[in-house]
This record gives structure tokens, sequence and C-alpha cells, in this order.
């Protein structure tokens, strides 16, 4: 079947013409039998199972388009914000111009929220969790849709992430009950789901027509290499080939010549391993031995994007041609590694599982590592444990290009001839008879979830509803038993054997928090007689919700483990949590260090203190860091909405909404609009460095011009943010200069010139000369630009290194000018490991020129935050 053949059933000659040059001319054999056969523009419930490539996800794109032209709305539901941003970048570069409204709605873009709940949209793409709290605050939006997507469908079958789809489908089936007299259209319900099992139990529940193609459109050999043998199963056959270089050698030895092999034979590379650092150790090593290219592309790309310490890693390993992709790399970094491995530029990437969770990145050859990082449940630490199945199955699956190759290799490596036959069976040739659903059981969230959205309102009907799902159980009494229980904490009211949500219910249901976890928020709000700050975060890292994100901070794994006693914790002024505990320790208090760990990092995190000292403080990575001020924010808005709802004093409500914007985004309260305008494009470090500029409203950023953003931002982001600023309007009186002082004005007090002589560097300090050694110059100039940049010209020891040590040569610099000066000179310390130069700013002058070819590459990044506004 042709692409142009669609046109007779409504699609948009402008749609097709669009899609045209991404699917080409002819539909694959799946496409082309679920359009003719399946039903799929006449409504009918559908759920594809099919492999990577096969072409699912064209499938739901012409779905929309068809509800598009029949003037209906298209809800896209998917796992990961990551695979959210992706959606919506493809699908806004091919459609937002002829005018489709395409919706991103993920925690991280709050202002989507109204715009989704009043169907201001053509298209939304929305991540499981937002979906389940809309249906829940708003079941009826179903009539209002045409089409509803769920992508990664096979979701159902993990234990944790399963739970929250259940939810959706649930609520989806049940929803024509809820209508007085009437049966309201549910919109076409289409499931893409990869091929890892038979579903087809699954959509015989979801009334769905059931469509399975295991063919690949390019075939995948899946195998194992052990002792210098590949063993591959191919279609219904096994194969051998001999692999002697990589005989005999270590395991991670084993690793890079495996790659190195592949890599020699020209193939593109993907490499899932399971931790972060692993994938950064590994491309690191590749980048060194493989001799590829250098990804320049890429580079050019990200060079403004670089505020992460991972940032920096990647710039280097992307000189050897080779990158790694993990949650530590803000989106714009992660995409432009997609974007290189995709033209061919970017040959090996070294990536995390997530990657394989549905994002568009098909290679040649994929190494698949057997284990994985998972939390423990009795001690929270992070262990190693076996990948499962599905897991196995979504790494393989990047294995082979449409287009682009003949066959796809998916290959685990094995350290003994054991592990090679237990790879062998629990992989490969299971991988061909499927996964199991698992068993479910009702819990007390689910049935809150489905009364308070309206779906069900007797036992009978949430009995019925719930038992229809495959593999669910009940057993005896365990429906009245947590019906009784959300009475008795008054979320549920029984009257005549129908339930209803109370107000406070509903608003547990949409929070997405479990039972207990809301339980003991509303306690603490209802029984606190001030809002402490303290208080409230030891109970924020108490809750279930929010362990996942503490756990990964590594600094909490030492010494300072406290039991709550009830008493209040010492100041975390200092900055300096580890100092802070010992202290409330010495005081008898014993306040949990974790508490102030969070203190003392909430407090950093909302200051200008850049993202790479933040993360030498507190030894996290970005993804950790991020990780722990979405759902910091998540626990603080939802206390906001609980204040609302007790009626607490008005200034609690904003203030908890001032904590979680600052949690959320680390920047004031007061840039709530610039960042709701931009929050798609700009990270923390960019809105301060545009607040910096007094700029705190959107239309403000226009007053920058287009070539200044590019400047700041990198093309792509800087166009971006320049054309949204433009249709928000512009403040032309507002623009920037470079500070330019006068040629070695005699006024300065001190002046940075940086003239070398015999490996020392000039700074006229109170009208001497000073010749200092260039770590000592580096200290100074540190100093000095703090007077411009930081809040007070305070600026943490960090912002001269990361390493211990700073303080001693702070000790040096003083006395090194004390004996060129021959009297005191005064560097201020706060005693919070701060520092400060007591001179005024306008008595500081740099000799930029100079400056810009001094040896140390810090000092010269550093010149360019050192920029005012003029009005």
């Amino acid at each position: 079947m042709k692409l142009s053949d669609l046109g007779r059933y409504g699609l948009l000659p402008q749609f097709l013409e669009r899609v045209k040059t991404e699917q080409g001319e002819n539909l694959l054999p799946l496409q082309s039998r679920v359009v003719l056969e399946e039903g799929l523009f006449a409504g009918r419930r559908l759920w594809v199972s099919a492999p990577p490539s096969a072409g699912k996800t064209f499938l739901a794109e012409l779905a929309f388009l068809k509800a598009i032209e029949e003037r209906k709305k298209t809800i896209f539901a998917v796992p990961l914000k990551a695979l959210a941003e992706e959606k919506v970048a493809t699908f806004k570069k091919r459609y937002a111009d002829l005018g489709v409204r395409v919706l991103l709605s993920t925690r991280d873009h709050p202002q989507s929220d109204s715009l989704l709940a009043e169907g201001n949209f053509d298209l939304a793409v929305v991540i499981y969790e937002k979906l389940n709290q809309l249906l829940v605050r708003k079941l009826d939006i179903l009539s209002t849709l045409g089409l509803l997507v769920v992508d990664e469908g096979q979701l159902l079958l993990d234990a944790e992430r399963g739970k929250v789809l259940e939810k959706i489908f649930f609520k989806y089936l049940a929803y024509p009950s809820t209508s007085l007299g009437t049966s309201p259209k549910k919109p076409q319900l289409v499931v893409l789901s990869a091929g890892v099992a038979n579903f087809s139990e699954l959509a015989r529940w979801l009334l769905c027509g059931y469509v399975e193609d295991t063919h690949r459109p390019v075939p995948l050999k899946r195998g194992v290499l052990a002792e210098g043998r590949l063993k591959l199963f191919a279609g219904s056959g096994e194969e051998e080939e001999s692999w002697p270089e990589v005989e005999q050698l270590s395991d991670e030895e084993l690793w890079l010549k495996s790659i190195e092999k592949k890599a020699a034979e020209g193939e593109q590379i993907l490499v899932f391993r399971k931790s972060k650092k692993e994938c950064e150790e590994l491309s690191l090593r590749l980048a060194g031995r493989l001799g590829l290219p250098p990804a320049s592309n890429a580079k050019g790309k990200i060079k403004t994007g670089l505020f992460s310490n991972s940032a920096e890693r990647l710039w280097r390993v992307l000189e050897g041609g080779v990158a790694f992709h993990h949650a530590d790399l803000l989106f714009p970094l992660r995409r432009a590694v997609e974007e290189a491995f995709r033209s061919g530029e970017i040959r090996v990437v070294a990536a995390t599982s997530t990657l394989a969770w549905g994002v568009n990145l098909p290679a040649g050859t994929v190494f698949v590592d057997s284990e994985k990082f998972e939390k423990g449940p009795a001690s929270g630490e992070w262990i190693s444990q076996p990948i499962s199945l599905i897991e196995y199955e979504n790494m393989a699956g990047r294995a082979g290009r449409l287009g682009l190759e003949k066959e796809g290799k998916a290959i685990l490596i094995a350290r003994s001839p054991l592990e090679k036959e237990l790879f062998w069976q629990r992989y490969v040739l299971r991988g061909q008879r499927g996964a199991e659903l698992p068993a479910s059981e009702l819990t007390l969230e689910l049935v809150l979830d489905l009364v308070s959205s309206g779906a069900v309102s007797s036992a009978d009907e949430i009995s019925k509803t719930y038992l229809k799902k495959p593999k669910s159980r009940l057993e005896g009494a365990r429906l009245s038993e947590i019906t009784g229980e959300l009475e008795a904490v008054g979320f549920l009211k029984n009257q005549r054997g129908k339930f209803f949500p109370t107000p406070l219910g509903k608003l547990a249901a949409s929070s997405g928090f479990s039972v207990e976890s809301y339980c003991l928020l509303y306690d603490f709000l209802s029984t606190a007689t001030e809002l402490s700050a303290d208080r409230l975060f030891d109970l924020i890292y108490s809750l279930d919700e929010l362990s996942d994100a503490a756990g990964r901070f590594s600094a909490l794994k030492g010494s300072h483990r406290m039991p709550t006693t009830g008493a209040a914790p010492v100041s975390t002024a200092s900055g300096n949590w580890e100092e802070a505990a010992e202290a409330s320790v010495s005081a008898g208090l014993a306040f949990p260090a974790r508490t102030l760990f969070f203190l003392s990092l909430f407090e950093d995190w909302k200051s200008k203190i850049p993202l790479r000292e933040i993360e030498a403080k507190y030894r996290a990575g970005a993804g950790d860091l991020l990780l722990w001020a979405e759902g910091t924010s998540w626990v603080l808005e939802t206390a906001r909405d609980l204040a609302r709802f007790l009626a607490l004093p008005s200034d609690w409500e904003e203030r908890l909404d001032a904590l979680a914007f600052k949690a959320r985004y680390g920047v004031p309260f007061r840039l709530r609009n610039l960042v709701f305008a931009f929050a798609e494009f700009l990270f923390r470090d960019q809105f301060h460095r545009l607040s910096d500029f007094g700029f705190i409203e959107a239309e403000d950023a226009a007053a920058l011009g287009q070539e200044r953003l590019v400047e700041f931002f990198g093309v792509e982001t800087g166009t971006a943010v320049f054309q949204k600023a433009r249709l928000l309007g512009v403040k032309p009186k507002q623009r920037l200069v470079f500070v330019r002082p006068p040629e070695k004005p005699p006024e300065y007090s001190v002046y940075l010139d940086g003239e070398e002589a015999k490996n020392r560097f000039l700074a006229k300090v109170h009208g001497t000369d000073v010749f200092l050694p260039a770590k000592l110059f580096y200290y100074l100039f540190c100093l000095a630009k703090g007077r411009f940049t930081a809040p007070e010209g305070w600026i943490s020891i960090y912002a001269f290194e990361k390493k211990e040590g700073q303080g001693r040569f702070v000790f040096r610099l003083k006395k090194e000018l004390e004996k060129v000066l021959g009297r005191r000179f005064e560097i201020e310390n706060n005693r919070r490991k701060q520092y400060r130069l007591p001179v005024a700013p306008e008595a500081i002058g740099f000799n930029f020129e100079r400056l810009s070819r001094f040896p140390d590459t810090r000092l010269v990044r550093a010149l360019e935050e050192l920029r005012v506004k003029e009005e």
C-alpha cells in the first residue's frame, strides 16, 4: 500500500506530504494490514504488538491525523519524560507550522496543566502519571477525545510502572457507567507494545482487536559471546562466529575488544551498561582507542550547555567520536547525542537502560549488560541484580536500522561457560517465547483512585471491574477491609452501599501519593502551629515517594545516620550539613543528618551557586539532583493544595508554593513567569544568567536580541527563546554591554592585568605591581569577579576549585600580597566557607584582552560572567 493511497481515508494532503520524507512512499506490511484489515481509520480499538522498526508509532500518528481531520483531540501517553520530549519535538517539527497545537505535559511543565484540563490542544503528549491524575480529577475528558494512544503497553508486565497504567485502563473501561442515562462515546484506544509476550489476553480485557507481528523489517540475531565464540539465534536456527581476538581477556578488556572489533567493521554500536559511571568510563577509554574522527557538530551544539560535570566529560569523549547517554545529561545534551548518532557522526554510544524505552536510536550492533542496579528494599542501598526479560528485549530491540542494515545483532557478554548457558536459556531462547503477565492484588490506592474518578461507586462494581483484568485476584473480605480503612481515614463515605469520595479523598487520589503518605502529610499540616521548614523537610524525606530520590546521594551513606527525637535541628546556615549534623549530636538533639543534608542542599540549589559546584559539594550527578528537585517540589505542591483545603493561614499556601517552585527550578520565585515561558528551552543556570541582567519577565528576553541569545545558549536554543519572546513582546530600552574599563585607570584599587613575567602574572593592588603565581592570580581573580556576580560579593570555597584545601591558598594569597605591599591586606571570611574581597566593584578592573589568553581555562571561561546591564 502506498502513502498516497491514504488520501481516500480523509487524511489531508499536506499532512501526508510531511510524513513522506520520514516514512517513504510505501507502507510497511504491518502498517498496510492495520489500515486495510484491522479498522484503524474506522475507530476500532487496537492493541498492536510488534518489534522495533516495524512501524507501530507511525500507525498511531496516522490515527492522530485522522482525528485531526475529524476535529477531535488526541492524547499520546508515554512512560518517561525523555520519550515525551522526543515525541513532542518530532510532532512540533512536522505539524506546528500548520497550526497543530502540540502540548507537552510532564511534571516539568506545570504551565501545561490548565491547557490539558481545558482541552486546549490537538495533540497532548502526557506521561502516565499526569494522565492518571487528570482522569481522577476530570474523567469526562475522555468524551472530548477522538483518540487515546498508550505507548510501551508492555509495561503492564512491570510490577511498579504497571500500576499506574492499570489505573488508566480501568477508568477507560468503566467510563460509560458513570453517565446518567447516556453512553458517551469513548475515544478510540490504540495500545502499542513491544513483542515480548502474547498480549492477546490483555487485548481482550480492553476489548481491543489484537494485532501481532513478529516479523522485523530488519532481522535481529540474539547471541551470547563467551570464550572467543559468539553463539547466535537467527530465525529458527543457531549459528556461531569465531572471535579469537577476545579470548582470555579480563572483563573490562573483553568489553573494549569486542566493541573495538565491531567498530573496525564499520558498525554503529550501542552499549548498555548498568551504571552512569560505567558508561562514562567505557566511553572515555573507547574515545582513546578507536581512533574515530571528532563529533564536531555535536560539540558545536552543546558548547553553551556545559553546566554539569558530566557535560564537561561528554565534551571530552566527543573528541574521539563516541559519547555516553544517561540521566545526568540535560535534555538538550541528550538530544544532541541522539541526533549525532542518527546522522552517523557518533559511532558508539554507551548508555544506561533508560535509553531503550522507546527512544528512536537504533544501531547495527547492541551490547547488553546482563545486570542492573536496583534499590534494596531492606537497606535502601543500590545493589546489582539481573536484568528482566522485558528489559533485555527493550535493549536488544535497538539493534537493526531500517534502510541502513541488513540485520541487527544483540550481544550479551558471558564470563564463563555456565553464564553463557544461563544467558542463552534465560534471555535468548526465552525471548522467543515471551514473558508472562504478573498477578496483581487490589490495593487501597486503586480503590480510592477508581471511586474518586467516578468510574465505580459500589463494592459490586469495584469487584467486577477489577476481576475482569487477567491475573487479578481478590481474596475473601479484602475489599471490605479496604473500603473500611478508606472510610476510617475520611477518604470515602458509604451511603446505602454506594461509595463516594470525600473532598479530602479526591484530593488524595489526584495527588498520586500512597494513602499512608498522604495521611502523614495531612497529620503534619493539620496539627502544626507554624510552618517550619526543618520539620517539613524531615517529614518529606521520610515518605516512600522520595525514598528513591533520597537514596541516590552517596554522601548520605556515611556515619551521620541519627534517629529523630522531635528536637529542632541546629542551623545549617554554614552550608555544611556535616558540621551541622555533628553540632546537632553535640547539643544532644540527635536530629537526622538526612534532614540537615537536604536543608543545606535546598539552600544551595535555590541560590546562584553553579550546578557544577553543587554536584561536587554533595557528591551527586545532575540527574540525581534533578530527580531530587522534582520529587521535593511534588511533595511541596501536594502540601500546598492540602493547606488550601484545610484553610490554613493564607501565607502558608503562598510559602509552600514558593518553596515548591524554588525546589523544582532552583531560581527565585520572582522569575516564575520567565521560567514558565522558557522551561522547555532553558535550565536553572541559564535562568540565573538572564536574571543577572535584570530580566524577570518572559518578554524581557527579547531585549537581548537573537544574536546575543544565540551566543549565550547556542543556535537552536537561542533562536527558539528569541522567537517565543518576540511573541510575548519586547522592552527595547534594555540592552547589554561588556564591562570595558579604561586602560589601567589609576583609581582602581585592584586591577587584574595578567601581563606575564617569569611564569608570574601582574595584578595592580592599591597602586602597587604584584606578580603572582598563576594559581594565586586565579584566586584573586575569583574574589574580584565575585564582587560583580555573587550575592554581596561572598563566594563559596568551591568557586575556586572543587577539591579540598582552598582555604590554604586564600591564606597564601593574602600573605603574598601583604609581603609586597608591606602592610595588612584583608580578605574577609564569614566562617561559612565563604570569602569576600573588601573592595567596591567600581574600584576593580580587568584587562579583558590579556586575560582572554590566560593559561588557566577556568579563568577564561569565567570572563563571560563579567557582564552587566546598562539601562
